[in-house]
């Protein structure tokens, strides 16, 4: 990670016990979620600093993981100093207070501590935790998002996880309220990149760094103070048949893929 998707502050105060363990959530849209999610202009960023522009998520099969022996799970975040209880067995799982874990909505202010603390309720596995039949899917805000994380893969990788990348069309699992890559056009001769219409202002320096797979030859162009609000419409000087292209909001990578013009779809006749 290049920068902090959690509070400097929450990070020092969480005891370094639970830092040996991969922590998973419950649940998406946790209180933590609607305060990092999305990028954000400098004069967005909330007083905690936290930042998690490109979210990715891996979900598990609760079961499955929960079956594993080095795997534990808790009442709330373990985020906080002081005394957790780790626990494993099924009576210690039906009373967990899921009312609270799952809660959506508005709350009284006096339960406001017990909720957002619920709602961070957590499973722990000491250690690591292998990508193998437990991971179910790997879930991104968009298409294009889809596109970047295909474009990092190798083949064996492909072949791995590519069908388990899914787009979250419904918005279960994204707030999906600040900018983001919602949907790219790639010709040989433009670059089409709409962005979502999210909250707060759009002022990024748009950075846009193109390959071209034949000669290797890259070159970049950078706007500053460039307004992300709504669709960006960039002509290529010299037409491409085969590219790579990367863009950036404030130095953060929004979106990545590769453009090869000699792919020819099949015709139905």
């Amino acid at each position: 990670m290049e920068n902090e998707n959690a509070s400097t502050d929450v990070i020092n105060q969480t005891d370094d016990e639970w830092k040996k363990y991969v922590r998973l959530y419950f649940r998406p849209r946790t209180p933590t979620q609607y305060n990092n999610e999305g990028f954000r202009s400098k004069a967005n960023l909330g007083s905690l600093q936290a930042h998690c522009p490109f979210p990715v998520f891996f979900l598990f099969d609760l079961a499955e993981t929960l079956q594993k022996p080095n795997c534990y799970f808790t009442k709330n975040s373990l985020a906080k100093s002081g005394n957790h209880e780790l626990l494993q067995t099924p009576q210690q799982f039906s009373e967990l207070p899921f009312s609270k874990i799952y809660h959506e909505g508005p709350f009284e202010s006096h339960e406001r501590d017990e909720i957002v603390a619920c709602r961070h309720a957590e499973i722990v596995v000491s250690d690591e935790l292998k990508l193998d039949e437990a991971l179910k899917f790997i879930i991104v805000r968009s298409q294009s998002e889809k596109n970047t994380l295909l474009s990092f893969l190798g083949p064996t990788e492909k072949e791995m996880y590519a069908d388990k990348i899914r787009v979250d069309n419904k918005q279960i699992m994204f707030f999906s309220l600040w900018t983001y890559v919602s949907k790219a056009e790639l010709s040989s001769d433009k670059v089409m990149l709409s962005f979502n219409n999210g909250l707060g202002d759009k002022i990024f320096n748009l950075k846009i760094k193109m390959t071209d797979l034949q000669s290797g030859e890259t070159k970049e162009v950078i706007l500053p103070d460039h307004n992300c609000d709504g669709i960006f419409r960039g002509k290529i000087g010299t037409p491409l048949m085969e590219y790579r292209i990367e863009v950036y909001l404030d130095d953060n990578l929004a979106y990545a893929d590769c453009y090869n013009g000699y792919v020819e779809s099949d015709l139905p006749f």
